[in-house]
């Protein structure tokens, strides 16, 4: 390391710590529309079989053709199914099964398995297995497994497991595990995988890669590897941890530029900043108001 470890950078200890990041998950809470024969939506208790006298013995279970936890799942889609509306549907609560029309409209908390429409519009939730339209839009939360449009709004959040569009746009929170499209912006945005132009908000993070343009924030984090043009913000951080080395993680751009900036690996043309600091550094420039540091440097 060809300077002390830099005492500026402490200053972002503090930011990292408020920002609580937890390990990537793949069950980000959307799966809201299942279908039959698999386990009930979010949110809805299933009953629970009666326990045969014998817990030792399987005889009653193997009675109705499966195990426990399928008898379970038939306890739960006994009931009626989704109906299935085209045109024009509206309602407080609905449960859609699939719904090839113009739009939906919900009060309170819509379900659609299969959307083919236009727009769908719900107050409080949007639920949607897979979702092919130009609009998602709830006043509180937007949920889909797949989604193939123009864009997801809310004023709470957005979350989709698989997004195709241009934007996912919320006051607070964006989420999906992989994104082809523009952008998101909100307070928070988070993907496992992002592919596009950039992410615009407070917090900024990708899990697995970004791809695309720039993080523009106050605390932009790409845990594994960044290829863009910039990273933009008060602090910039590139790697599973911030101001470790983590060798399978790579920045490949620009630059970073910001109060503090952090890289594992940096590939680029320079890190600009109050304090900047990088494991291994090739590129062009360190350039820090009050230090720079890097245990490998070429440049």
């Amino acid at each position: 390391m060809r300077t002390a470890k830099i005492a500026p950078l402490l200053v972002a200890s503090a930011l990292l710590t408020t920002a609580g990041v937890a390990s990537a998950d793949d069950d980000i809470g959307t799966r809201p529309a299942q279908v039959a024969g698999e386990a009930p939506p979010e949110g809805v208790a299933t009953p629970a079989p009666t326990a045969p006298a014998d817990r030792s013995s399987s005889t009653e279970i193997a009675s109705e053709g499966g195990s426990e936890q399928q008898v379970q799942r038939r306890a739960y889609i006994a009931g009626d199914p989704p109906t299935d509306w085209a045109v024009l549907h509206a309602g407080v609560r609905p449960h859609l099964g699939t719904f090839g029309g113009i739009a939906t409209f919900a009060l309170a908390h819509e379900r659609t398995e299969r959307f083919y429409g236009a727009l769908s519009l719900a107050i409080i939730r949007n639920d949607a297995g897979t979702y092919v339209g130009p609009l998602q839009i709830a006043l509180g939360r937007n949920l889909a497994d797949e989604f193939y449009g123009v864009a997801q709004v809310g004023l709470g959040e957005n979350r989709a497991r698989d997004f195709n569009g241009i934007a996912q746009v919320a006051l607070a929170y964006n989420r999906n595990l992989d994104m082809v499209g523009v952008t998101q912006l909100a307070m928070y945005n988070r993907s496992k995988h992002f592919a596009g132009v950039a992410q615009l908000g407070a917090y900024n993070r990708t899990d697995k890669g970004f791809t695309g343009v720039a993080e523009i924030g106050a605390f932009n984090h790409s845990q594994g590897d960044f290829t863009g043009l910039a990273q933009v913000g008060v602090l910039n951080a590139q790697g599973e941890d911030v101001f470790e080395k983590n060798d399978d993680n790579t920045f490949i751009g620009i630059g970073q530029l910001g109060v503090v900036n952090s890289a594992s690996a940096f590939r680029g043309l320079l890190q600009l900043g109050v304090g900047s600091y990088s494991a291994d550094f090739a590129g062009g420039l360190q350039l820090g108001a009050l230090s720079v540091g890097a245990e490998e440097f070429r440049g």
